[in-house]
């Protein structure tokens, strides 16, 4: 006798995943509505998913303004962006070996800074001397545009105003100078 036994083999066939289009980083204005897209390649097709700062989205008790549309490509639709829908937003797709694969971009909330006075105390200067105030941000999230120096509720000077003979801005804009100081320059800034 002749014994025979018939083995099948399934071989598939992958393609690497690859994310093609991922988030990028940018800012926006509060309350506008924002658009992060993301696609994958790779066989069989990849499955994408999205995380905001460590955290795996949708989370709707958290961010009730976010909606995720689609699997690949997928989207994720901002309504009404606030400060709390500021950080990382990162798409990711699982490969084979169990790892991720991921794409990722920064959202970041234009508005306000919080400023801090530095130098709280009042100065108090002789005629002709040059004098300095400084501010600080309290927080670095924001990207400051433009700062503006106000004496007694009038707008003395500001970092995107034209040159001055009286008037600089000094220490990464964090300080403004008062060249020769006059009796015209007593007052309250702000």
């Amino acid at each position: 006798g002749y014994l025979s036994s018939r083995h099948v083999i399934e071989l598939k066939i992958t393609e690497a995943v690859e994310i093609t289009e991922g988030p990028s980083s940018f800012s926006v204005s509060p309350n506008k509505a924002v658009t992060l897209t993301c696609r994958a390649a790779g066989k069989p097709p990849p499955v994408l998913s999205w995380v905001k700062d460590n955290e795996a989205l949708p989370s709707t008790t958290r961010f009730p303004n976010i909606t995720i549309v689609g699997t690949n490509p997928s989207y994720i639709f901002i309504n009404h962006v606030s400060e709390e829908y500021q950080g990382g937003y990162t798409c990711r797709s699982r490969k084979l070996n169990g790892d991720f694969i991921s794409k990722s971009g920064v959202l970041t909330v234009l508005g306000a800074p919080k400023m801090v006075n530095s130098t709280p105390t009042d100065v108090i200067s002789t005629l002709g001397r040059t004098v300095e105030f400084g501010v600080t941000p309290v927080d670095s999230q924001h990207v400051i545009r433009e700062i503006q120096w106000y004496k007694e509720n009038s707008v003395v000077y500001t970092t995107s105003g034209s040159s001055s003979t009286k008037f600089k801005f000094a220490d990464d804009n964090r300080k403004l100078q008062i060249f020769s100081v006059t009796q015209d320059d007593t007052g309250l800034y702000t």
